[in-house]
Parts: structure tokens; sequence; C-alpha cells
């Protein structure tokens, strides 16, 4: 028997518009999520670690181009006229090849705390990380919280989903310190909804309902810029809504929450599905939406959050995917999860970061996190431990997992640019027993030593 959900749409000015839709219910195995929601986030196993789940034209910077040419997702180009991006293979220096340096020399840890078996970390800035928290009653039904590194108080902001049923879990979340914005999926239909609320200190207020979906839609990706908070609207890749646009949405910081109706912004429209989750750092928003083109070509898209301006973009080689993509500094870094043998020196697996003088660095692992980037220093997931690598110095440093840690290593809970940097692992019990705590540890960026104040000369 069909049922019937209801979906917020909005109009091309942002404006929502309620539209009915009848779907049948979940067949028993869908296609629900990008990050594999069901099998990881829901278990109490190694994808608990996993949230924590740039190479630009040959020769030039960033396209900063007029405002017509900088919507080029949203206008259709001929295959011929897209402005593909060309790394030579001779432009990229491997940075796994770099002499090791000694960890000490990088960071120190500073603080170490735990958290209960199947919690998702996410951090929000220096001082704090966004949690979601298992709950006694179920691993399944999750908490949001957060999380102070400098006092290891944890404060839980929403104790249980705004939607009531037994089948309705929090399913993702974000935050700044002053905004929060999270889904809640429920499992038996496979409808979602996403809020927004003001954090107050440790609470939040009323929250707002600002988006929600059946199963022809995947359940949004999260991103929050100081005030500000995006999603994504998203056809499932499997659904009857997979011909659909995807969109950007925004709801600015001046928006009051909680008090009336909401309405949310359509920031950017793409032709397409998009193929990461939006991040941010240093006030700028990162995402690849799909270029309105007959052949697949994604984009790299840089935002700046303060006018919600593009303010460069590169295009991707035809049908090539990235898994985390960020813009700082001048320029993109991306990872790329599969090999491409025509792509030239983007032709395999890894992180690529444009570097200052026109080269372009590679990391060759397999991606899993997002970059973290700390003073001159690139940091990602490796296969068990975190791996360092100094682009200024040509130096490679490896953060060594802690005792007991599971098969599976650490992982980052940031991205982009950081101040400090904060892991996330799994502590196994002695002997072999099963999880014990899933395990944060907070890194300070090692300070150069004090220098002894040059003796005055004595009398002659």
């Amino acid at each position: 028997m069909a049922e019937r959900v209801q979906r917020i749409d909005h109009d091309k000015d942002g404006k929502p518009s309620v539209a009915t839709e009848g779907v049948t219910a979940a067949p028993e195995d869908p296609t629900i999520s990008r990050r594999g929601f069901l099998t990881g986030a829901l278990g109490a196993g190694a994808a608990v670690v996993a949230a924590g789940s740039e190479a630009l034209l040959a020769g030039c910077s960033p396209s900063k181009k007029e405002p017509a040419e900088q919507e080029l997702v949203s206008h259709a180009v001929a295959d011929k006229d897209v402005p593909v991006m060309q790394v030579l293979e001779e432009q990229v220096l491997e940075g796994t090849g770099f002499e090791e340096a000694p960890f000490g020399d990088y960071l120190e840890l500073i603080d170490t705390f735990d958290l209960p078996v199947g919690s998702l970390a996410f951090q929000v800035d220096s001082e704090l990380v966004l949690t979601l928290l298992p709950t006694k009653e179920s691993d399944s039904l999750r908490q949001i919280g957060l999380l102070d590194l400098n006092t290891g108080e944890l404060s839980v902001l929403v104790e249980s989903p705004m939607e009531k049923g037994r089948n309705v879990v929090i399913y993702d979340a974000r935050a700044s310190k002053t905004r929060l914005i999270w889904v809640e999926l429920d499992l038996g239909t496979f409808g979602w909804k996403t809020y927004v609320a003001t954090i107050l200190g440790k609470v939040i207020s009323s929250a707002s309902l600002v988006e929600e979906g059946d199963l022809d839609y995947e359940p949004p990706m999260l991103a929050v810029a100081g005030d500000k908070v995006y999603w994504t609207v998203m056809p499932n890749a499997e659904g009857k809504a997979r011909q659909e646009d995807s969109y950007l949405r925004m709801i600015p910081g001046t928006q009051v929450l909680g008090f009336g109706q909401v309405t949310p912004q359509t920031l950017l429209t793409s032709h397409g599905r998009m193929c990461t989750n939006p991040l941010v750092t240093e006030g700028i928003l990162t995402v690849t939406p799909r270029v309105d083109t007959t052949n697949v070509y994604h984009q790299l898209t840089a935002i700046d959050c303060k006018t919600d301006k593009v303010i460069a973009f590169q295009v991707l080689p035809q049908s090539m995917k990235v898994s985390d993509a960020l813009y700082y500094r001048d320029g993109f870094v991306f990872s790329i999860d599969a090999n491409y043998n025509y792509a030239g020196g983007l032709r395999y697996f890894g992180i690529y970061q444009q570097l200052p003088e026109g080269d372009y660095l590679h990391i060759s692992k397999p991606p899993t996190n997002a970059i973290v980037q700390i003073d001159n220093v690139i940091y990602t997931k490796s296969t068990n431990s975190i791996l360092g690598v100094d682009t200024f110095k040509h130096k490679l440093l490896i953060v060594r997992t802690p005792p007991l840690c599971s098969d599976y290593g650490e992982a980052m809970v940031g991205w982009g640019v950081q101040e400090r940097l904060v892991t996330c692992s799994i502590r196994m019990r002695t002997g072999g027993k099963g999880p014990e705590a899933v395990m944060i540890r907070v890194f300070n960026k090692k300070q150069p030593p004090e220098e002894e104040p040059a003796e005055e000369p004595g009398p002659t």
C-alpha cells in the first residue's frame, strides 16, 4: 500500500511551497545514505571514528571572474567550452617520499577524553566538539551534545528527536558556537526532517523545521558558518526523483529561529547530484555541484560565507569525482578515491593540494577524512595513524595510535584550518573483549623553545 509523505519545496526565490507526493513504502534494502548510516553510524564499530565522517589550471590561479562566469554550474555550457583543469605529471610532488621528522617537533598531546561507545564527533573549533551520543535505551537512538575541550564537560543540547515515533532517530548534525542544524530520519519510511536552532550556552532555542523529504531524496548534508546554516536537497541516485536538480539551501544569520515561519534561501542549483559534503573553513564554503553539460563534470566551487558570492571555481576532468574538497589560502585541496588514467597529474587516488610555487602536493593515501591544516602542515588519516606533511620543510611526521586502539586506527574529527588537532579512536578492552570507549585526543602545536636572554657583557 502506498504511503503519502510531505516534503517542503522552495521556489527560485527560496520561498517554501508544500507539495504532497505519493510514494511507496521503503523496499527491504534501499540505499538511503552516502555514509552507510545503517551499517555505520547506527553501529558501534569502526565507522564511529570515520565520522570525524588543489590542483588548478596549470600555471594559473583559481578562476575569479564576472558573476555570469562564476555561476557556470547553473548555465548550459557546451562540453568543448568547459575550462577543465589540467595538471602535468611533472607538477606533482609526492609527500609520502619526504624525510620523516619526529612527531614531537610539531605536536604535543595535552588532553584525552572518553565518550560512550557508538559516539560520533565533529570539531566545532579549537574549544568545542559536537557529539552524537548513544542513549541508555539503545545504541541507535542518539542525543546531540557539545564536548568542551578545555574542561572535558559534556553538555546535551538535544535529548531526543523532535519527531516522535519509535523508528525516528537523529541521523546527522553540525554546529558552530551559535547555531545547530540536524537531520532526523524515520527508519520505517525513510522520510527525514531538518531542524535548525540557536545555541544559547548549554541549551538551544526552540527548533525550526526548515526542510523535509521522503525516500526519493537523500538526508541532507550539513554545514555551519557562524550564524549561517547550510544543507543540501539532493535526489537519491536510485529513486524516482533521480533526474531532478540538487540544491544548496541556507538560513542567514539574521533569521530569528523558533518563532513563526522560517524562510530558507536557495544559494546554488546543481543540474545533477553534488559529490561532497559542504565544508567550511576560514569563512569559505566549498561545494562540488555538477556543471550543466551533456557529459558529467563536477566543479570545485568556493563561496564567501559573508557575501554568498562565488569567489573561485575549477572544473574537474570529465567523470572525475572527489570525496571531499576545501578552499583556503587561494587554492583548493581535494581528495580522489579512485584512479583516472586519462587525468594526467591527477590520475592517482589520494589528496591533492596546490603549492604556492605552482606545484601540487600529492599524498598517496586512500582518503577517509577531509584534511586538517595547522600552519604549514597538512594532516590526513593514513591506514592506521594520522600522517602529517610539512609542505614548507618537506618533512613527514606520523601521529602514532594510542594503546589498545582498534584495527581501524585513529581519525580526525575536524577539517580545514585549525589551531588544534583533535582525533578520535576506539579503545578496545584488554583480552579482545570488545570496545570500551571512544577516545578523543587533543594536540596543541609544539611551541618553539624560549630563547635564553643574552648575558650583558661585564665591565672591561
